[in-house]
């Protein structure tokens, strides 16, 4: 027998304890640390064998014996690498931290696959150890002999298969399972507002969690088993994490393709700036291996797709308003239109720095006739300004009193106003100018109202030619003034405490207004007049209905809300 078949012999002997074991439960080797450390040397051993004898063919040829002896070598090799697969497993599911170590499995059934997972963070600002630092050096250990054996497929199947149940898992405990934002395929119409928000909502905390806490865990996992072997670390890594971050960037790619309505803005934006925020992180992870880089790239596309779906959901807002054909609200009062768009935009303010890069102006490029401006958040608020105004004097057409036409103005222009100095982010964007514009439109259109409303009513209390000579008015003349008066305040006052100003001091600027205007000439005419004016009326009623301060008294009912006779 030669010396090759002698040293084949004994080394299928010792590797035969643990080889020849019943494969379906094979007592693990790892718990006895001389038990495996026996296995590991007899590995080596025969690792070394084979070395030496393809060594010894490639210098010294062919020899039938010692071929067939290295052929029987490779088949025992396999069959020691096939436990060693087993006990890498073994040791990878046994081995993970248990949920009192930052891990939680929320009591799942003992008979179920044990994965411990992450419990849900709000802290992303940690790092997992995954392993006790005893079993990543046993798994390195036997990672490095499955490399050197040529079996780096295998064990990178076993280790990514394990590896990626933990990641699913966590990322399923922040109620992320990668489902579709419109779980059926058919629209926004099938997928209600609240569940679109809910699943951006679970896709944020997930990606966060994953992005800051476990990639990065798993990239230094993967770097400290497969120490030596950088590209078997890099491939492992990707395998890992590839199948996670592809359900992330397939679910972002579905909202731009179908969260287009003006109602998924602020979502889609919080979208866009995770992305803005973990791309830095993920470059860090991903860029240092061209199998990895892809998903930087994809990351990347995934964003700016993200800000197209923005841009595009402020054109529908811009069509909307533009559109917008609701009538007037009766009485004047202040349109749903108007409190739609400045809140939309208060609440748009809050992302002013991620939309003034969304809306940069892109070099050296022209606007389109019929959309809004370039240059950032400033241009688009200016222009939606524009579109809502213009929208809203549109409406003022259905108003057959042109007193209403300019309430209605005043109250949705003084809401504008109101809204825009109560919000920093809106007052910054318009700017002091705009601001003072605006209010002179409310000014002079509660001019034009009071003007309107009131100017024919002031105009009776006028007695032109010589009938203005107090000592030569005919008493007729005078008490005929006085009636006519009395009876279109008494019209305008019904008529106008149906209307409606919702600005509580506007009301009472406006209340004080008219009083300002019709008080002091009636003053001035009972007094000029009190002559003509004593006494009754030819049927006994009193000539004079109202003495100033009851004029103020009923001008207070002026904007009560109610329609007339109520």
């Amino acid at each position: 027998m030669m010396a090759a078949e002698k040293t084949l012999l004994a080394l299928e002997q010792r590797l035969s304890r643990w080889t020849l074991l019943d494969s379906a439960s094979p007592h693990p080797l790892w718990p006895d640390p001389s038990e495996s450390s026996a296995f590991l040397k007899a590995v080596d051993l025969l690792l070394g064998t084979i070395r030496s004898w393809d060594s010894s063919l490639s210098r010294d040829g062919a020899s039938p014996i010692l071929a067939s002896c290295l052929d029987r070598a490779h088949n025992l090799l396999q069959a020691a690498v096939f436990r060693l697969s087993d006990e890498f497993v073994s040791l990878a599911s046994a081995g993970q931290l248990q949920p009192s170590d930052d891990f939680d499995d929320h009591g799942e059934d003992d008979d179920e696959e044990d994965i411990p997972v992450a419990q849900p963070l709000s802290d992303f600002d940690i790092a997992i150890e995954i392993f006790p630092p005893g079993v990543v050096s046993d798994l390195h250990e036997i990672a490095k002999r499955m490399v050197a054996a040529g079996f780096a497929d295998g064990v990178c199947h076993v280790y990514s298969s394990n590896r990626r149940e933990f990641l699913d898992e966590s990322a399923s405990r922040v109620g992320f399972g990668g489902d579709r934002p419109y779980s059926s395929g058919g629209g926004r119409e099938e997928e209600s507002d609240g569940d679109l928000q809910n699943g951006i909502e679970k896709w944020i905390q997930a990606i966060k969690l994953a992005v800051h806490v476990l990639f990065p865990s798993e990239r230094r996992l993967a770097d400290q088993i497969f120490t030596g072997y950088p590209s078997v670390a890099n491939y492992c890594f990707m395998e890992v994490s590839r199948g996670l971050m592809d359900r992330f960037l397939q679910f972002a790619d579905e909202v731009c393709v179908s969260g287009r309505s003006v109602e998924r803005l602020f979502e889609v934006l919080r979208m866009f700036e995770t992305l803005t925020e973990l791309l830095p992180e993920l470059d860090g992870l991903f860029s240092g291996s061209a199998a990895c880089a892809f998903l930087c790239t994809e990351a990347a596309d995934i964003r700016r797709r993200l800000g197209d779906t923005i841009r595009a959901i402020f054109r529908e807002f811009e069509v909307a308003i533009q559109r917008d054909s609701s009538k007037p609200v009766p009485g004047g009062g202040l349109h749903p239109l108007t409190r739609y768009v400045m809140n939309y935009m208060k609440v748009a303010c809050d992302y002013k720095p991620t939309l003034d890069v969304i809306f940069a102006p892109p070099s050296g490029g022209g606007g389109a006739v019929g959309v809004a401006p370039e240059g950032g958040l400033t241009a688009e608020t200016l222009w939606i300004m524009e579109l809502l105004m213009s929208n809203l004097e549109a409406k003022t057409k259905a108003y057959t009193d042109p007193a209403q036409r300019h309430l209605f103005l005043m109250n949705n222009w003084r809401y504008i106003v109101s809204k825009v100095r109560d919000s920093e982010g809106l007052a910054s964007l318009l700017g002091a100018e705009w601001i003072r514009n605006q209010g002179a439109k409310v000014k002079q259109n509660q001019a034009w109202y009071q003007r309107s409303a009131w100017g024919k009513v002031v105009s009776t209390l006028v007695l032109q030619g010589a009938t203005a000579d107090a000592s030569l008015a005919p008493r007729t003349v005078v008490r005929e003034k006085m009636r006519i008066f009395s009876n279109l305040f008494d019209e305008n006052v019904k008529e106008q405490s149906g209307w409606t100003v919702p600005d509580e001091q506007l009301r009472r600027e406006i209340r004080s207004a008219v009083a300002e205007m019709v008080i002091p000439p009636y003053q001035e005419f009972l007094t000029k007049f009190r002559h003509q004016l004593s006494g009754k009326g030819a049927g006994g009623e009193a000539v004079v209905k109202y003495i100033p301060e009851e004029l103020r008294d009923r001008l207070d009912e002026l904007f009560g809300g109610r329609p007339p006779g109520c």
